[in-house]
């Protein structure tokens, strides 16, 4: 029997109503069961409420996004697409209608809609910076190419001119959320778009570190220190010696925490740009851009 079984599929493999209400299962939403010991995971719950929902054909928006393993605002419900116009009674499936047969492919046995189709979909909805955070993980998690997004149609949507312009801005390698929201915050602000990612290589051309953000040219780095990293203490050590080590040849470093980005952007602007200033290219700030996506 699945991980994630209904009520159905429970009485026809002999577990009686009775059974379902004692201690040996836990019933997860309406209709949907597993073992108490059983920790599912989000593919085997959705996998099932498809075959409980006849009408509902694939997974779509939040919820393919997640299985396609990207970043995105979690949702309170599940999302599952029809190409029949059909509605859903459960409080925990939303089903969207497609007028036309919409492109998939396939997560853990599951039809799913494919990575330029999800960031698609959600385009209407979602702000401009976590919608750069979906494309920039999506691109990550191989879920689409760049080229993939760029021949993406958003002509007939609300908002299209929003998501081409987001679209514009999805870049390959990134690898966090604030990798692509401390970016938006850069460019916003009218500074030079920083690399991502950026290698430092040796004398032998071995890779020593990466740079969340650079300028290579300007040997300006900007890093995302967030909690992960003191929980992982070797590797946050480790860090801090490649930082000391490319400050002694003449880098200059940024730190940036979460606080700087949701509570004190104009701050961590001010920073990069004195920096900017500082190597010799003269940097003013558009406070009115950066404010649109970040609060001041």
């Amino acid at each position: 029997m699945h991980q994630v079984f209904t009520r159905k599929e429970a009485l026809a493999a002999g577990i009686e109503g009775r059974q379902l209400r004692g201690r040996r299962y836990r019933a997860l939403s309406r209709g949907l069961y597993c073992r108490a010991d059983a920790a599912p995971s989000e593919t085997q719950i959705v996998a099932a409420l498809l075959r409980k929902l006849p009408a509902a054909e694939f997974a779509c928006r939040q919820t393919a996004a997640v299985l396609l393993g990207a970043v995105v605002p979690r949702s309170s419900v599940v999302h599952l697409g029809s190409v029949e116009r059909r509605s859903s009674k459960r409080d925990d499936v939303q089903l969207h209608w497609y007028r036309k047969p919409p492109t998939l492919t396939e997560r853990g046995g599951i039809d799913v809609t494919t990575g330029a189709q999800t960031f698609a979909d959600l385009s209407t909805e979602l702000p401009f910076v976590d919608l750069l955070v979906l494309g920039d993980s999506l691109v990550q998690a191989g879920a689409m190419t760049i080229e993939q997004l760029a021949e993406t149609s958003f002509d007939h949507r609300t908002g299209a001119s929003s998501a081409r312009a987001v679209a514009g801005l999805v870049r390959a390698g990134v690898e966090s959320p604030y990798e692509s929201r401390t970016r938006l915050l850069l460019v916003s602000a009218g500074l030079p778009e920083p690399l991502v990612n950026h290698p430092i290589r040796d004398d032998t051309g071995h890779v020593r570190r990466r740079i969340d953000l650079a300028y290579p040219e300007f040997k300006i780095a900007i890093e995302y220190d967030g909690r992960h990293h003191i929980e992982r203490e070797g590797q946050w050590r480790s860090d801090i010696r490649r930082r000391e080590e490319l400050e002694a040849d003449g880098w200059i470093f940024i730190v940036l925490t979460s606080r700087d980005i949701h509570r004190q952007p104009a701050d961590a602007v001010s920073r990069v740009a004195d920096a900017l200033n500082r190597r010799g290219h003269p940097t003013s700030v558009n406070h009115v851009g950066w404010r649109r996506h970040f609060a001041s």
